[in-house]
């Protein structure tokens, strides 16, 4: 995990400090600071989506003629392949513009997944945090000290940790917690496919 973290440390060290002002400005609970970085994070990639929105429009709008030159060259997939990037040439349609945006979005997100995972427990409870891997370090010795390092324990709750249902933010869901959580997004994954339809 911690590999991974590293190669998005440049957006780590970005979402970091942000979540920390946001904390600063809102207070109480880091649930509040959290959806207000989620918040700025898809503002700011707003173009980017409407950039992919308007390509796949675009793609949806020449489906027939598409689906007309597969069906004429269906027997020479060669050709097929020809005539298809002629046509996106003479439309200035590039096929995999609506991919871009959503790859450019990727490593955003992953960035802040691991500020959550990392970052945001060392802000809320650093000194659990220290506590944490001293307490673990004497009851595994074998572990190399710059692999307890990089560990981090969940907050309990304590330091504005706990949020609406959810009991600890810097902990994996689990329970009842889970299962309300699988909900929420399955409810908004269903809404957002039936506004792109």
């Amino acid at each position: 995990m911690m590999a991974i973290a590293n190669i998005f440390q440049p957006l780590i060290d970005v979402f970091g400090p942000v979540l920390v002002f946001f904390n600063g400005i809102i207070g109480g609970s880091w649930g509040w600071s959290i959806i207000a970085l989620t918040v700025l994070v898809r503002a700011l990639l707003l173009p980017l989506a409407f950039k992919q929105m308007h390509s796949m429009q675009k793609l949806q709008q020449v489906a027939p003629q598409l689906k007309a030159i597969q069906a004429k060259y269906k027997d020479d997939k060669q050709r097929q392949q020809q005539e298809i990037m002629k046509f996106y040439k003479q439309n200035e349609i590039n096929p995999f513009a609506s991919f871009l945006p959503l790859l450019a979005q990727i490593p955003v997100f992953i960035g802040l997944y691991y500020t959550l995972r990392t970052r945001l427990r060392e802000d809320i409870c650093p000194g659990l945090q220290t506590a944490g891997r001293h307490a673990y370090h004497l009851a595994h010795p074998q572990v190399p000290l710059k692999d307890i390092a990089g560990m981090t324990f969940p907050c309990h709750g304590l330091s504005g940790s706990s949020w609406l249902f959810i009991h600890d933010l810097t902990d994996t869901a689990t329970g009842l917690t889970l299962g309300v959580l699988i909900v929420l997004y399955g409810h908004h994954r269903s809404r957002g496919a039936a506004g792109l339809s």
